[in-house]
């Protein structure tokens, strides 16, 4: 282990909860005043490697990345560039641009991006919700059927010799279309009926209606207890390429971000072609709020989204993860302590350290 008696000043150049988190507190001073999994891997590593350090934020709260208009570098990037901080530290994600100016340590986590949009809203509670599982035209077939079979069954009754010359009582029954037709409801409801009939052919069609009967009842009870436990969170997009062929839902990420920056330069579809209709904002707090407002899927992290759809009840994250890549602490280009920090995170990795303070925060 070495110790690093130059290697004085570490800023974090980036506050993004749960990674790290500013603690407005006027009683808290220097490194005390933040917390997250990257103030805890920093407080790790200053053991693990023996180094002091100083964390801070940047100006313009930016991670890194090229300014158009001027050609230079902003946020993290920038200052690791300028000499102006040692480690840029915080949800960075390593990319092939940046790594071209500055070192990157062993990612300490991997992830993806994924979907932050709105809960639909669940529908108030009604009288009539028992009739939730099937939908109207079902509800207008098996009314139909009552009626269809309640025929059937008269018919065969009144022109089968062996119902039509029973006994008398069994005689009006069988020729009386209305008690047919009440026979078979009751059968539905599985209250049995007055009298069985005796032709071969009316027990046949009894018989069915009987099965009949069982299916839909028991794919109604199903349904209803799905309904009446289960809320049914459908949105209407659930995939990239979803959001990609649609044009009612806005969409997404950090100005100037990784995620950002592969929207544009990417030749994959469908991520080029959304890339002219993203309606970006400055900062993650802001993509979650306008995706609780509703109408906008915020594309970013799935580390972080995932944080924030647990401490937002009505925000969730649809469809699966693309555009996989890292975290890692940014170092000067050709920092002789990146080799020794990769090795440290990868212990750390290994031990389990990342992962139960990714499960703490």
């Amino acid at each position: 282990t070495l110790t690093y008696t130059s290697f004085r000043v570490i800023k974090i150049l980036k506050q993004d909860p749960p990674f790290m988190n500013l603690i407005n507190s006027s009683e808290l001073y220097g490194n005390n005043r933040f917390e997250g999994i990257v103030k805890d891997l920093l407080v790790e590593l200053s053991k693990m490697l023996q180094f002091t350090y100083k964390l801070s934020l940047t100006e313009d709260r930016n991670y890194g990345s090229v300014n158009e208009t001027t050609n230079q570098w902003t946020g993290m990037v920038k200052k690791i560039i300028d000499q102006k901080a040692d480690i840029a530290a915080g949800a960075f994600s390593i990319t092939a641009s940046r790594s071209h100016v500055i070192d990157f340590t062993k990612p300490f986590l991997d992830q993806g991006v994924t979907m932050l949009v709105a809960k639909p809203k669940s529908l108030p509670p009604s009288i009539f919700q028992c009739f939730a599982p099937f939908t109207l035209n079902v509800w207008l077939l098996i009314a139909g059927s009552f009626i269809f079979t309640g025929v059937i069954f008269y018919a065969t009754g009144y022109l089968s010799p062996f119902d039509l010359y029973g006994s008398a009582v069994h005689t009006i029954y069988s020729t009386n279309l209305g008690n047919s037709v009440w026979n078979i409801i009751s059968s539905f409801l599985q209250q049995g009926h007055n009298k069985s009939p005796n032709a071969l052919s009316g027990r046949i069609i009894t018989g069915f209606w009987w099965l009949a009967s069982c299916i839909i009842i028991a794919t109604y009870t199903a349904n209803l207890a799905a309904f009446l436990t289960i809320d049914r969170l459908n949105s209407a997009v659930d995939s990239i390429q979803k959001l990609a062929t649609q044009n009612k839902i806005k969409y997404g990420t950090v100005q100037g971000s990784s995620v950002d920056n592969f929207f544009h330069k990417t030749g994959l579809s469908p991520y080029y072609e959304m890339a002219p209709y993203m309606a970006n904002v400055p900062t993650t707090q802001q993509g979650v709020q306008k995706a609780k407002e509703g109408n906008y899927a915020f594309l970013w992290d799935a580390a972080l989204l995932n944080y924030y759809k647990n401490i937002h009840c009505d925000v969730m994250t649809v469809g699966g993860e693309f555009h996989k890549d890292g975290y890692g602490l940014g170092l000067r280009k050709g920092s002789p302590y990146t080799q020794e920090f990769s090795v440290a995170i990868l212990k750390l990795r290994q031990n389990g350290f990342i992962e139960n303070r990714i499960k703490k925060w």
